[in-house]
């Protein structure tokens, strides 16, 4: 299966630079770089209006956590949360300080050119609606997670479903905002990842799901 182009690029229009499965998606005119670290507001976690209708529903934490001010630097602590404790969730936020890089394993539309088979591509993140943002050659576009390979690892039998292969994990803060029953509300850390090396929130499964 080509990599094609499939409609506008989500990442640039919804993040913050600071200093199921219908295909890729991708813009037209030529993207710079992003600079570092890339800041992104439609992370998972975040309530996407297109694909969830209704108030979000609250849930009950499976595991302690703590919760913060902010996903900045400059947080300090809030409280303990309590497995158990009620929240609903508000937001989510990735920080990309380097990017995944990626090579794409199958054939390339005329869309997505000068990008070709064997290029390498930069990932920065996975939005709220399970597409994954990638860049290369001044070209952007998004890619269904489910066809993403990490290390030559498909999930598919058939590999050609899988476009795009990571070689190289980056370094990525994943936050995620919570309202308690009690209308308090605050940041928990989903997960830190630097290259191989992940850790992840006690809650971090659960809190991303819908």
């Amino acid at each position: 299966m080509a990599l094609v182009r499939s409609g506008a690029f989500l990442l640039f229009a919804t993040l913050v630079a600071a200093s199921q499965n219908s295909g890729p998606k991708s813009s037209k005119s030529y993207v710079a770089e992003p600079k570092l670290p890339v800041i992104d507001f439609d992370a998972c976690g975040s309530p996407n209006p297109s694909i969830y209708f209704g108030k979000p529903l609250p849930y009950k934490l499976q595991a302690d956590d703590r919760l913060y001010s902010s996903w900045q630097d400059s947080r300090t602590f809030v409280r303990s949360l309590a497995r158990g404790t009620e929240v609903t969730k508000v937001g989510a936020v990735n920080i990309i300080r380097e990017p995944d890089r990626g090579v794409i394993t199958e054939e390339v539309d005329e869309s997505l050119r000068p990008l070709v088979r064997g290029d390498e591509v930069l990932g920065y993140g996975s939005h709220s609606d399970s597409f994954v943002s990638f860049w290369g050659k001044g070209v952007s576009f998004t890619e269904y997670y489910e066809n993403i390979a990490l290390k030559g690892s498909c999930g598919f039998a058939d590999k050609t479903q899988c476009h795009i292969n990571i070689t190289k994990p980056g370094v990525k803060e994943w936050w995620m905002q919570l309202k308690t029953s009690d209308g308090v509300t605050g940041w928990i850390l989903g997960s830190r990842q630097n290259g191989d090396k992940v850790s992840s929130g006690p809650n971090a499964g659960y809190a991303c799901s819908d």
